[in-house]
């Protein structure tokens, strides 16, 4: 599918994503903090790429605590939340595995979030080329398949000694293409592009890297609500009052029969 609208807000609301031109802004002491951190490649054989968050001097860090400010007041987030709230922010580096290029899993196989029952937003800022070879983010409409429905991918279901669990709601890449090859966009992207996903409501898969001494640098920025798992009011119980409301709030929706994850879910296999 030819997405003739991805760069307006509509393609959000259609297809679940969004790409957009950030502002110029000044990374460059970001990026050559992040070249002299290394990471162990052996990271990615669990599926997800490195976070370095806490490795950044700070002066980088104050970079992207000003681009997580200017990510919240963008015309889209404002518009498709209304009220953004930063779940988290991940710095994020990924090198070259060969293991985890010949066995894929967690965030590299197709999945949708289970992070809420109601919209979120994921902003994705590269910090380098990102193609095909050293593993661009990919992304589904949403119009395949409504919020009830999760795919089960035959191949992976009979495949039950992943310690991911990736047989239970994860699609591999071959056998989602050979499904929805005309719904997916590869982001493939350079600096100053920006994509905005939902993925509460979109199926996507973070990139593998195909090449040797290639690697993926970029800022993952979480904006949701209050009901999202990963909010402060969902995980620090210190704060009695807001983490009382906030859970009783996602049992009440529970009782309507809102679905998330494999709860209330119509399960598809697919092949």
């Amino acid at each position: 599918m030819v997405f003739k609208n991805l760069h307006k807000i509509e393609n959000l609301f259609n297809h679940g994503f969004c790409k957009i031109n950030l502002p110029k802004k000044n990374l460059s002491h970001l990026k050559e903090n992040i070249n002299f951190i290394d990471v162990e490649k052996e990271d990615q054989e669990n599926g997800y790429s490195t976070k370095i968050n806490h490795r950044i001097d700070t002066a980088s860090k104050k970079i992207i605590e000003d681009l997580v400010k200017d990510t919240k007041m963008l015309y889209e987030v404002k518009k498709y939340l209304r009220f953004a709230s930063e779940v988290n922010v991940l710095l994020l580096k990924t090198k070259y595995n060969h293991k985890a290029l010949e066995n894929p899993t967690g965030a590299m196989l197709w999945h949708r979030d289970l992070d809420d029952y109601f919209r979120q937003l994921k902003i994705l800022i590269p910090l380098n080329e990102h193609n095909l070879d050293n593993g661009c983010f990919s992304v589904a409409s949403r119009k395949i398949a409504d919020r009830k429905t999760i795919f089960i991918d035959r191949t992976l279901k009979e495949r039950k000694d992943n310690k991911n669990e990736d047989f239970k709601f994860r699609v591999s890449d071959k056998v989602f293409r050979k499904n929805f090859s005309h719904y997916i966009y590869d982001f493939e992207a350079k600096e100053g592009d920006c994509l905005i996903v939902d993925t509460n409501h979109c199926y996507h898969r973070g990139g593998q890297i195909l090449k040797p001494n290639l690697e993926r640098n970029f800022i993952h920025i979480h904006l949701g609500y209050f009901t999202n798992i990963h909010h402060k009011f969902m995980k620090n119980k210190k704060m009695i009052l807001p983490f009382l409301f906030v859970k009783s709030m996602r049992a009440f929706i529970k009782i309507l029969r809102a679905p998330v994850g494999n709860f209330n879910s119509k399960k598809k296999i697919i092949s």
